[in-house]
């Protein structure tokens, strides 16, 4: 009795449990223009464009972002290892993009696409 009742306790449990979709990551670099302030703030125009709700200060020195809902998310930062060394100020932006339904790095692509249009 005790073991049909464990099986059956580890039956509902697995029934019940939400399927959920492969979670994605996906990591691009963009380049940066006229510094990293002005590259942040272009990189804010196109995640607002894209309806995104932002969660940190943007005077922080990167973006965080959720787009939609908490399942699609955007990290911006500096590229430390892009750092111009007459100028010491980074020539690459990190942009990570992860994405509940898989769909990362379509999502990634998209906003390179929409900041390197000028």
């Amino acid at each position: 009795m005790k073991w049909s009742l464990m099986v059956l306790t580890l039956s509902l449990m697995l029934a019940s449990a939400p399927v959920s979709a492969q979670q994605s990551n996906y990591l691009l670099t963009v380049p940066v223009y006229q510094g990293v302030p002005a590259s942040l703030t272009r990189m804010r125009e196109v995640l607002t464009a894209l309806h995104a709700s932002f969660s940190a200060d943007p005077t922080l020195g990167y973006i965080t972002a959720n787009l939609g809902s908490q399942r699609r998310s955007v990290t911006v930062r500096e590229d430390s290892a892009s750092i111009d060394r007459t100028t010491t100020q980074a020539t690459r932006l990190n942009v990570t993009c992860a994405d509940s339904e898989g769909k990362a790095q379509a999502l990634c692509r998209e906003i390179k696409r929409r900041y390197e249009r000028r």
